[in-house]
């Protein structure tokens, strides 16, 4: 049986590039690319142009293309080293962009479960909708020609219950773009969301290098 469409019911008869060609096109990249997935020794691909078997040709021609295009100004711009202020609309269409990326990741590590449902790839379909629990980060990267787009599961303890919480991070760095989403499912149900503000992260200057994307807020500079 052909595999399913990540987002829909049809069957997934069309190839995905994992980075758009513009973006590659964009920054003459032509460097090879270490893959590493689950716990699969890391091996190269000599062309960046990766593509995966994992959406049908109506998503993949249809909203996909239309949510490449409507980003290629500002993501054109960002990756460049570009400043530009983000309004909401521009905030929530990168969101929808990132959250696309952090799906195709996550399909691609077949060693576990996908992390996100069926029911969230649906909505960033039929409406661009964020799942839930979802915090979104872009910064600037010092170095021009970086390439990187990983998925990593983390699990969250509350006082003295373990695993109250799964989280699905991806980091996307593309030239002087850095990105990096946050989705979190509670594992106890009814568990609010909410209460997984307060997670402990690693000492930095993370305020100062870190603007939040998502969920909207004020304008981001």
């Amino acid at each position: 049986m052909p595999r399913q469409c990540l987002f829909c019911p049809n069957p997934a008869n069309s190839l995905e590039h994992v980075w758009p060609g513009w973006i590659l096109e964009s920054l003459r990249a032509n460097q090879s690319i270490r893959h590493s997935i689950g716990k699969k020794p890391p091996f190269d691909v000599h062309n960046p142009a990766v593509k995966v078997r994992a959406v049908c040709r109506p998503c993949n021609n249809g909203w996909m293309s239309n949510l490449e295009n409507t980003n290629k100004p500002l993501i054109g711009s960002l990756i460049h080293d570009v400043s530009l202020p983000l309004d909401s609309a521009q905030q929530s269409n990168l969101a929808a962009w990132t959250i696309k990326v952090a799906m195709l990741i996550d399909f691609m590590n077949r060693e576990r479960p996908q992390f996100y449902s069926t029911e969230e790839r649906a909505s960033l379909r039929a409406h661009l909708a964020i799942p839930d629990g979802t915090i979104i980060w872009i910064g600037r990267n010092p170095t021009s020609n970086s390439f990187h787009a990983g998925g990593t599961d983390v699990w969250f303890d509350k006082g003295e219950v373990t695993k109250v919480g799964h989280g699905n991070v991806t980091t996307i760095i593309i030239g002087h773009l850095a990105i990096q989403s946050l989705t979190i499912h509670p594992l106890i149900p009814g568990y609010p969301i909410g209460s997984f503000n307060d997670v402990t992260i690693k000492g930095g200057r993370w305020r100062e290098l870190l603007c939040v994307a998502w969920p909207l807020g004020s304008r981001v500079n």
